[in-house]
């Protein structure tokens, strides 16, 4: 996961996917129902039941724009977002080069109720909600 050099020392890029999960997926899981087959997608809140996070993986050359609904809870306004993307399948990250492949961070203070899903891509969202949700479609 960590591999270095004599010189420098980078993040493999298998590991970010650990990385972005350990630190900020959700630990009780929650239903996903809905049909994509081209698109994985979890969901689960957090331990205090104050925020949800839900993450798309996709293996598509192309990106996907996906609308989303919690049925039992109001999500609240704001929201961060995690992104590992590449549009280059092959990529990896290199010792002594710049990472190809890194976890990108953004914050909103809108509401989210859609997402678009670059290629190739990990993207998680994580938003407080006003009740705890039933499930996620």
């Amino acid at each position: 996961c960590i591999k270095t050099t004599g010189t420098s020392a980078f993040m493999e890029a298998t590991a970010l996917p650990l990385q972005l999960y350990r630190s900020h997926f959700g630990v009780i899981p929650l239903a996903v129902t809905g049909s994509n087959a081209n698109m994985n997608v979890s969901a689960a809140y957090t331990s205090d039941k104050d925020s949800l996070t839900v993450a798309f993986v996709s293996a598509l050359a192309t990106e996907s724009y996906m609308n989303f609904s919690i049925i039992g809870a109001e999500p609240l306004v704001g929201f961060n977002k995690w992104t590992i993307a590449n549009s280059n399948p092959e990529a990896y990250n290199k010792p002594g080069n710049e990472s190809e492949i890194v976890i990108n961070e953004e914050k909103s203070d809108t509401k989210i109720d859609s997402i678009l899903v670059p290629p190739y891509s990990i993207v998680m969202v994580k938003f407080p909600i006003k009740s705890i949700p039933v499930k996620v479609e």
